[in-house]
């Protein structure tokens, strides 16, 4: 299924770069500051077409590290913090069973001292 929609979605593309060429064979002037090019009205817009692509998947890709960064940072703070929840947990269960020592010994004292 996914490899005849790749087909039909590249045939759409290769259609409509044919469809372009050959409703736009006009030539027209560029001036690029320095140079100056006359092409055809198809290619103009096809490598502008391609230009807008690559810059737009570079600020994509820009994004996508700068989030991939930002979850790596997190999950660093969370297992930190999970760390820290475990260690007191840890602690709480130490104080409980020394309160709880500490409260037999005490209870056998009282035993001891009423015989």
């Amino acid at each position: 299924m996914g490899r005849l929609l790749r087909w039909s979605l590249l045939l759409i593309f290769v259609l409509t770069g044919i469809s372009l060429g050959v409703l736009n064979p006009h030539l027209v002037n560029l001036n690029l500051l320095i140079w100056q090019l006359e092409l055809p009205l198809s290619l103009i817009m096809v490598a502008f077409l391609m230009l807008g692509l690559i810059l737009g998947a570079f600020m994509v890709g820009y994004k996508l590290v700068a989030m991939r960064w930002q979850l790596r940072q997190k999950n660093s703070q969370y297992e930190r913090v999970l760390n820290e929840v475990i260690e007191l947990k840890k602690q709480m269960a130490q104080q409980e069973v020394e309160q709880a020592v500490q409260g037999n010994g005490q209870q056998l004292v009282n035993l001891n001292s009423k015989k």
